[in-house]
């Protein structure tokens, strides 16, 4: 039986659950929320589901947005663990708290490398920022460097594409 794909989405607020929360969910991936916010963790595994109306001056359409959990954002093994098999990582979370994130980021990519998944991780960064991109690329070298400085060059090559 095959799997779904998966997409780890930091963040869980208006970006997260109605943008990018559709797009996955419209391309059939399962969708693991990682935010801060404990009420929102816990109601998106209660319920499984949630819907999204979308409203122009005449109709009123409702898609319900499912195959989705979520992992507060404290949990870094168990958000390190998901990571592992993602195909997509991606954010939502302001460009002030891409520096929180990326820790938990590089974690989850060395336990994908612990785990023999050398599969290349597309990291999708939503954030209003110009080159957020490699504001956030900049955190997660240096996270990965403290890892382990002998692999310094060889990180920085994996992290330039």
């Amino acid at each position: 039986m095959l799997t779904p794909k998966k997409v780890v989405q930091f963040g869980a607020g208006n970006i997260g659950r109605s943008f990018l929360g559709q797009l996955y969910y419209e391309s059939g991936f399962e969708v693991v929320f990682v935010d801060i916010n404990q009420v929102i963790v816990d109601n998106i595994n209660k319920y499984r589901k949630y819907p999204i109306r979308i409203v122009d001056n005449e109709t009123c359409t409702e898609i319900v947005i499912e195959n989705i959990r979520a992992l507060n954002a404290d949990n870094i093994e168990a958000i390190s663990r998901e990571i592992c098999d993602a195909a997509i990582l991606s954010t939502a979370v302001g460009i002030n708290n891409l520096e929180k994130i990326s820790k938990t980021i590089a974690c989850g990519i060395i336990k994908r490398w612990e785990a023999n998944n050398f599969e290349p991780i597309n990291i999708i960064v939503c954030e209003n920022h110009i080159e957020a991109d490699n504001y956030l690329r900049n955190f997660i070298l240096h996270e990965l460097c403290r890892f382990d400085k002998q692999k310094k060059n060889c990180l920085r090559e994996l992290l330039v594409s």
